[in-house]
């Protein structure tokens, strides 16, 4: 059998160019993890150029586009009439004790349904029925504040012209490009007819998204970790994103902003450096699931002679905490031996310090350790009170 070729039309040609770079994102099981998981904290624990930043503007993407698979972290979603209920006996305080909490649709879970319609064409349809409940969907629309995302790290974009010397100018968006890599990671996978504006300035830190559902603008809110406090307090967000180790001050401000929200959450991605702060003990240690790629688990069994499993549930009191570690050997655009040659340029610190170099690709926390030991080990750090101090004292010689 052969393949003949066949010539679109012109309207399909450009239709498909509309996401041409969206469909080129690779996906990876650790990927699939975080795209799937309701919790309400996220946190990316990657090696240097692991893709974390691609991997959480997709997540954006989804939720902006309808396809997100939780579906209640979508903009636009649909709720049965018992979840509608169950939320409001939450608020009220009520004992939800044995009731159902209802259910919930993103835009693409309807169009699977082969209705004959879709929220892609009509918002609202008596045919959108739950296939559990067999009650008639209501759309979930997010009003003001809970259509704003917000993008958080410690520099802020700015498309400022600037000149490139001898008073040439230089393109808008060079400063951006090269002081936020949030901002181009998003250039980069959003197809072009849904940003409305990108030009962007330190006046106006804002991009604003065409809703694909036509309701009204979703705003992408750039914020530093360095602004005052105060002045990214007090309203609430659908989502904020943290790329690297923000100020402690700004990561407690901005756990309140979502309480409001359904479906909102805080997104951190981060690469272990020296300064280890204070995410070991707030988000590490506390974490009630960590999910980790087949390289993390391969070092730990081959360098420290310990078995992680892939998927992991702890005891943590903390319940909505879950930790994605992957290393840079699983950015699905590069292989191994790249990795290893381009490490090998690093300077002496790094490729003499192997603490340094994991740190570097595995995102291990080595420097919370003291000098005896290269990494924090429960079976080495941690003791059973009940075995050595039976008798409720600790003596110290």
């Amino acid at each position: 059998m052969t393949t003949a070729e066949v010539e679109l039309p012109e309207n399909v040609k450009e239709e498909l160019n509309k996401y041409l770079q969206f469909s080129q994102y690779k996906y990876t099981w650790i990927a699939g993890r975080f795209f799937t998981c309701p919790l309400d904290v996220l946190a990316l624990f990657f090696g240097n150029q692991a893709g974390k930043g691609a991997l959480v503007v997709m997540n954006y993407l989804y939720r902006i586009m309808g396809y997100h698979p939780v579906a209640i972290k979508n903009v636009l979603y649909y709720e049965c009439p018992a979840a509608i209920r169950y939320q409001e006996a939450l608020i009220a305080e009520e004992d939800v004790k044995g009731w159902n909490k209802g259910h919930y649709y993103s835009p693409v879970d309807i169009r699977k349904m082969n209705l004959g319609v879709d929220p892609f064409t009509e918002i609202y349809s008596d045919r959108y029925i739950c296939t559990y409940c067999n009650d008639p969907l209501t759309p979930h629309i997010r009003q003001g504040a809970h259509r704003i995302i917000r993008f958080a790290s410690q520099n802020m974009p700015s498309s400022e012209t600037t000149t490139g010397g001898r008073g040439k100018k230089r393109e808008e968006g060079v400063m951006s490009e090269t002081r936020n890599a949030q901002y181009v990671e998003l250039m980069k996978w959003i197809p072009s007819h849904l940003l409305k504006d990108k030009k962007i300035s330190v006046r106006d830190a804002n991009l604003y998204i065409n809703d694909p559902f036509g309701i009204a603008d979703i705003i992408i809110e750039f914020v530093s970790f360095s602004q005052v406090t105060q002045s990214s307090a007090g309203v609430q967000r659908m989502s904020t994103w943290c790329d690297e180790l923000p100020t402690k001050l700004f990561f407690d401000e901005q756990v309140p902003r979502l309480l409001a929200v359904q479906g909102g959450d805080l997104i951190l991605s981060y690469t272990v450096t020296k300064e280890v702060g204070y995410l070991f003990d707030y988000i590490w240690n506390r974490a009630r699931w960590i999910y980790r790629s087949q390289s993390v688990v391969d070092f730990f069994r081959k360098n420290r002679n310990e078995i992680l499993p892939r998927e992991e549930e702890t005891d943590s009191e903390i319940e909505n905490i879950a930790i994605f570690h992957a290393s840079t050997f699983d950015n699905p655009t590069m292989s191994s031996e790249r990795v290893i040659k381009m490490m090998k340029l690093l300077h002496d610190d790094c490729l003499d310090n192997e603490d340094v170099m994991n740190m570097r690709l595995y995102c291990l926390f080595s420097e919370i350790s003291a000098t005896i030991f290269p990494t924090f080990n429960n079976r080495v750090h941690v003791v059973d009170p009940d075995r050595f101090f039976k008798d409720g004292h600790v003596c110290l010689n």
